[in-house]
């Protein structure tokens, strides 16, 4: 599926990293070298902390991510270490979390740490406790075209959606399988959508 999705273009991977040992490193890392678009890889993690992580991931997922970053990196394959903002008293907005994952993987030998913090979405039971949704007025002179459902789409099980954060839900779907039909205006009627009108958010690696 990659080598077939690098021949087409640009392609991100998103994982866990609980899979990439050694041997799928090796094969990623030759799959990008001969591919004609490059390839990205994101690795989640929760935490710094491995007890923090491994309460949100599982037991062991911090260990064997970290393994990913560190294989990857090894072999020329710098990842892209994606965390989701945490908001508290002590880091109200998420403040220094990137600074924090920077510094820990200086820590661990990655030379150049890459590092994307993603806000929280109002997705699931988050989504249906009141969170606000966009008016009509809120979008009077706002440009769309900053937003990725301006220009992107998502091909998953059931047609193609507006972006990532909403694939599979009904209201997000904006075509039953044609890419060209989907090229239409995404509603901005869910309260994720709050997100990236606020914050500029962008799913892309930059």
């Amino acid at each position: 599926m990659l080598a077939s999705a690098l021949s087409a273009a640009p392609t991100t991977v998103l994982t866990n990293g609980t899979r990439i040992d050694a041997t799928m490193a090796d094969a990623l890392v030759a799959l990008a070298r001969q591919a004609r678009y490059s390839l990205e890889i994101r690795v989640s993690v929760d935490d710094t902390d491995p007890d923090k992580n491994d309460r949100i991931r599982g037991a062991g997922a911090f260990d064997k991510a970290l393994g990913a970053i560190r294989s990857l990196h090894e072999r020329g394959l710098l990842p892209i270490v994606t965390a989701t903002e945490i908001t508290n008293a002590e880091h109200p907005r998420g403040r220094g979390m990137y600074e924090r994952f920077r510094d820990f993987l200086l820590t661990q030998g990655i030379e150049k740490p890459r590092v994307k913090i993603m806000p929280v979405f109002a997705l699931g039971r988050l989504a249906r406790a009141g969170e606000p949704v966009l008016t009509e007025e809120d979008l009077v002179g706002f440009d769309r075209g900053t937003l990725q459902c301006a220009e992107a789409r998502v091909v998953a099980d059931g047609g193609v959606y507006a972006c990532p954060i909403l694939a599979g839900l009904p209201e997000a779907r904006l075509s039953d399988g044609g890419l060209e039909a989907s090229f239409r205006d995404m509603p901005l009627s869910h309260p994720s959508c709050v997100t990236c009108y606020r914050t500029g958010m962008t799913c892309k690696n930059g």
